[in-house]
């Protein structure tokens, strides 16, 4: 579920029901569950008890089958829908802030025993709705301390995805600091999938060690670089192109740097990739996400065959 800003249809929509003095029970108990990031079963009859006493369970059933505010259910669980659910939860704190902080006191005491993934998200929607940028910073380096525990190859990727998913929905990329960018070229390095967080002058800053002995493995790829004035091809290798092994998943990430001569930039690199508006340089060194470093030396003339490509790692 994404955590989104709410539209003009889901603000009016949680103006008819608020108003609507027959559903109020709904509203009330709409507002507690739209702080999980999930509502399942126990939980749902949980907050009716503890906030809805007199009401019976006829109320669960209107709440779990209502199509205005549940996106999708399951028998594990029902999922309300983003905009609705943001803006459920900004008219609770706003009108009854001591009410947002017994629901969030009960919703974390009936969560405990989620995925610590799950458990982050929730509490990171939290600390947006609050404007609390300490909790959401602390959240962030959950993240980066769930990331170094020990798993396999396909949980890791797992954990990727779901950063994937959750992140850009909870944090502005181009507003962020130096670890949520970490946690980008993470999901990028591990995925093979750049997405957009190259956006708005993202840092050029490689990811740390202990990010890089978190990252699952993969075979080495082959990739042919053909350099043209002003233009780098990224091509499949047929022999005679100078060639590089990259240590990631296609698409990935790489920090071209350019002799001093330009700002270092980022760029998305697959097979077929062609980078143009390169500055006039004979040097060109390209980072990979996980730090392995990739000279390109230039002769003064436009042959490709004199390219020639030199690797290193990162001291």
């Amino acid at each position: 579920m994404s955590w989104l800003k709410p539209n003009t249809d889901d603000e009016k929509l949680v103006d008819a029901l608020a108003t609507d003095t027959a559903r109020a029970g709904l509203y009330l108990l709409a507002q507690i569950l739209a702080l999980a990031v999930r509502v399942e079963p126990l939980l749902l009859r949980n907050a009716r008890l503890h906030f809805l006493p007199a009401s019976d369970t006829e109320l669960e059933t209107e709440f779990w089958w209502c199509s205005e505010l549940i996106y999708t259910r399951s028998v594990q669980a029902a999922v309300m829908r983003s905009g609705i659910t943001r803006a459920l939860c900004n008219a609770l704190l706003n009108k009854a802030p001591e009410c947002f902080q017994e629901a969030k006191k009960l919703i974390a005491d009936l969560t405990r025993h989620w995925p610590e993934t799950d458990r982050i998200e929730q509490d990171m929607r939290w600390a947006v709705l609050e404007d609390d940028t300490v909790a959401l910073q602390q959240n962030i380096q959950r993240i980066l301390k769930t990331l170094s525990l020990p798993r396999g190859d396909s949980a890791k990727r797992e954990l990727a995805r779901w950063i994937k998913g959750a992140l850009p929905t909870l944090v502005n990329p181009e507003q962020s600091g130096t670890e949520v960018h970490w946690l980008y070229q993470y999901v990028s390095a591990a995925l093979g999938s750049p997405g957009n967080w190259l956006a708005g002058g993202t840092i050029a800053e490689p990811l740390p060690e202990s990010l890089v002995r978190a990252l699952p493995l993969v075979e080495k790829q082959a990739v042919g670089l053909q350099l043209h004035p002003g233009v780098l091809e990224i091509l499949k290798p047929d022999g005679y192109l100078p060639t590089i092994e990259i240590s990631l998943p296609l698409p990935t990430a790489v920090l071209l740097s350019f002799d001093g001569k330009a700002k270092p930039r980022w760029e998305n690199v697959w097979i077929g990739r062609v980078i143009k508006n390169l500055p006039d340089t004979d040097l060109i060194v390209l980072q990979t996400l996980n730090g392995d470093r990739f000279s390109i030396n230039v002769e003064p003339v436009e042959s490709p065959e004199l390219v020639d490509v030199q690797t290193s790692k990162p001291a």
